[in-house]
């Protein structure tokens, strides 16, 4: 038999260490692009639904409501519209800014409004919308009908 060298275990030692090195290094890169993907992923995902709510609720196209009175808002893509009040044969020319999902409208310029069609705005000046399919939902933060809420219907 052979007589052992002192060298031939430390020989082995490392090889043996090598091998296993590798199954750890190899599971460790996995493991870490895994990780990588969940934390990407779910920021990803994360900030879809935290910043979702940010965008801007898209209102353009007419919308109806028939609670007291039948009004109808118009939007276009430009920032300006339409309130009208079919009953009284009212069209009120108005410019409105979205941001967000706060809505701000204003007469148009230089159109001379009367007592009622100025309630009308008025009651619409700053609102905060939402939108749910064909529903669009205002609720006033200012002037005289702040705190209300009113549930519009696409028409169109």
């Amino acid at each position: 038999m052979a007589k052992k060298r002192p060298d031939d275990d430390e020989d082995q030692a490392p090889a043996q260490k090598k091998g296993g090195g590798a199954v750890f290094l190899i599971a460790g890169i996995a493991a870490g692009g895994l990780l990588l993907l969940l934390c990407c992923g779910g920021v990803g995902i994360g900030g879809y639904f935290a910043f979702r709510g940010a965008a801007a609720p898209d209102i353009v196209g007419r919308w109806e409501i028939d609670e007291i009175a039948k009004l109808v808002l118009d939007f276009r893509p430009d920032g300006t519209g339409t309130i009208e009040v079919p009953m009284a044969k009212v069209r009120i020319p108005i410019t409105y800014k979205l941001k967000g999902n706060d809505l701000t409208i204003a007469p148009a310029p230089g159109q001379g409004l009367g007592f009622g069609e100025r309630d009308a705005v008025e009651r619409l000046e700053r609102t905060r919308v939402s939108r749910f399919g064909d529903q669009l939902r205002m609720e006033a933060l200012a002037g005289p009908g702040m705190g209300q809420a009113m549930l519009l219907k696409k028409i169109r």
